[in-house]
Formats: C-alpha cells, structure tokens, sequence
C-alpha cells in the first residue's frame, strides 16, 4: 500500500471517535498497548493508530468551535477550469467541484491518498502528482 493511503488503523480511528467517547477510546488504546507491550508485530500499527485518533480528537475539538460546523456542503469556492471549458455554453458550465485544503484540512491528505490509490491504475501519473501534494513522494 502506498504511503499515506488510509489504513485499517485510520478507519478504526475515525469509528472508534464516532461511536465512543474521547476518554473510553484513551481507556482502549491503553489496554491495547499494555496488551501488546510485549509483541512488536502490531506495534507499529498501533503507533499508526494513536496517530490517527490524535488527528480525529483534533478535528472533533476543532469541529466544536466551529461556526460552519452545521453548515454543511456549500458554494464556498468559484472554481473554474483552466482551459475554459467551465465558460457559458461549454463542456463544464454546470460541473459541480469539490475542494480540499491540504494544508489546514486534516482529512484532505488521506482523502487525496485515497484519490491517488484509486486512479493509479488508469492515471498513473496523477496519482504520483497527488502523492507528491500529500507528501508521501518526494
């Protein structure tokens, strides 16, 4: 699996801040590692874990303070394409854009790790263009 795409741990992450709260996931992740503390095999994953539910437990701090928070999806940006093709009349006129901020949004990395796994296959060099943003190439 490429660097940065999103790990079992990451997705169990995201589940256990979602179903359960901030101090029962604290309670688990001890136990798992005082369980573990004599197998190195998971440790690394569980390290990946930590990580992970850091990243979630700041998102859901952040998301608390937040005056969009219950805003939803919205035309927060005017997109258009390069080409022109997002003119009146044109091939893109009505095409609806989604961004991401990589830089502030901490969901945006794996979500364009995600992207980049996925089209590796059909566009190969995108996903190394998206990795490179993601900095999981050089």
């Amino acid at each position: 699996m490429p660097p940065n795409s999103i790990t079992i741990s990451e997705s169990l992450a995201i589940r256990l801040m979602t179903l359960l709260p901030e101090d029962a996931v604290t309670t688990l992740m001890s136990a798992i590692i005082a369980e573990e503390k004599n197998s190195s095999e998971h440790l690394d994953e569980l390290a990946m874990l930590a990580s992970h539910l850091h990243i979630a437990r700041r998102l859901r701090e952040r998301a608390a303070s937040d005056p969009e928070r219950d805003r939803g999806l919205y035309e927060k940006y005017v997109v258009q394409r390069a080409d022109g093709s997002t003119g009146e009349g044109r091939k893109h006129e009505h095409c609806r854009h989604f961004v991401l901020d990589v830089d502030h949004d901490p969901i945006a990395v794996p979500c364009l790790s995600l992207y980049a796994d996925i089209c590796q296959m059909s566009y190969p060099q995108l996903a190394r263009d998206l990795r490179k943003v993601t900095g999981s190439l050089p």
